[in-house]
Order: C-alpha cells, then sequence, then structure tokens
C-alpha cells in the first residue's frame, strides 16, 4: 500500500474543482464494480487533523449534520483538489436524520473525499477511510460546502452499519447517539453552515 502525507486543517477546507482527466475512461459500471469488491490498489493520504477525529463526540461536535444513510447510486468522480485526491460523488437516501434535518422524501447528493485515480488503476483515499459501496447503511458526518453541497471526509466520516434492517439495534447506532448526546461543540471554532438539502434551507 502507497502512502503520501498530506496536512490539513480539517473542516476548514475550501477546495476548488476541475473536472476532468486523461488516460482509460472507465464506465461507470466499471467504477461501482471496483467500489464494491476494493478490487484496485489503495494510495493512502496521511492526513493531519485540527483534533482527534477518532473520538465520535469530537467527530459528531465538528459537523454540520449527521444521519444514516443508504447509498443508492454512483454519480461521478471529479479531480482537480487542492489535496491532489479525488471526490466521488454519489445519491443518498437521508434515513434518519441524527444531528441537523436534512430531507427525507428525495435522495441527495453526498460528495465523498476519495476515489479511483484519472487512470483507473488505484484508489486514492485518506488514511483509515474507504469509499461507501451502493446499497448500505452508513453513518454519514458531514461539513457543508460553499455551494451548499455536503461532503463526508476522512476518518469516521462514513460508518458502515452491517445489519441495515435492524439499524437502531447495532452498536454503531448506539455509539452515535450517545456520541451525539455528548457532542463537543466546541471542538472547532467555525459556524455552522446550512446545506441546501436542509429542510429548512432558503426559510426564514
Amino acid at each position: 500500500m502507497k502512502k503520501r502525507f498530506f496536512s490539513l486543517t480539517v473542516l476548514l477546507i475550501t477546495a476548488f474543482v476541475i473536472i476532468g482527466g486523461c488516460g482509460k475512461q472507465l464506465s461507470k459500471e466499471e467504477i461501482i464494480e471496483y467500489i464494491n469488491n476494493d478490487s484496485l490498489p489503495i494510495e493512502e493520504v496521511r492526513v493531519s487533523y485540527a483534533f482527534d477525529v477518532s473520538k465520535l463526540a469530537n467527530k459528531v461536535g465538528g459537523s454540520d449534520y449527521v444521519f444514516i444513510g443508504e447509498v443508492k447510486d454512483y454519480i461521478r468522480t471529479e479531480y482537480g483538489f487542492f489535496d491532489e485526491t479525488p471526490r466521488t460523488f454519489y445519491s443518498v437516501r437521508v434515513v434518519e436524520n441524527i444531528k441537523g434535518e436534512l430531507i427525507q422524501d428525495q435522495d441527495i447528493e453526498l460528495r465523498k473525499t476519495g476515489g479511483i485515480d484519472k487512470k483507473g488503476k488505484k484508489f486514492i483515499l485518506y488514511d483509515y477511510d474507504y469509499l461507501p459501496k451502493l446499497n448500505n447503511y452508513y453513518i454519514f458526518s458531514v461539513l457543508t460546502q460553499s455551494n451548499g453541497g455536503i461532503e463526508a471526509s476522512g476518518k469516521n466520516s462514513s460508518i458502515l452499519i452491517k445489519d441495515k434492517e435492524n439499524y437502531q439495534d447495532s452498536e454503531e447506532y448506539k455509539n452515535i447517539i450517545d456520541a451525539y448526546l455528548n457532542q463537543n461543540e466546541d471542538i472547532i471554532d467555525r459556524e455552522k453552515e446550512q446545506s441546501k438539502y436542509d429542510k429548512n434551507y432558503g426559510k426564514q
């Protein structure tokens, strides 16, 4: 597994995107197969965070929204970000809101840090992170982007719930509820942003 190091202040990311690429153009079906089967080598980007994201109370406190979501589809991959790490876009259905109130009557777009490289030869991911697979439930802890979209980035930003039929009985669910009730909202000094997918978006 190849590794490289990148230092960032998580939760304070402003990224500019250049869409495009060169090399082999993979089909949507091929990319989904690679993601669902973990069938490509991984290049890890080592990340230095502004606080300890291994503690769920910190991760929840620093996030704009936390929710249970079902990954419905892969949309696209974008490149050209400042950290040289792709971004993978998914269609996600919000199953249950934990922190914040995102819409649940239609699927929303979620951006995930990490993805397949332009040549289709490997995944580039932040260390201790992975790409969500289709048709699974995850606990997403996300930040609002400047365009109103949401992004899950880094460790503990997308936690798999193995038994989606009984997700509320899972350890992962119980742990995130406990983290929400004991969240550290002062972990970082930033204004919480409202997403365009918020139920109250645009309302006074």
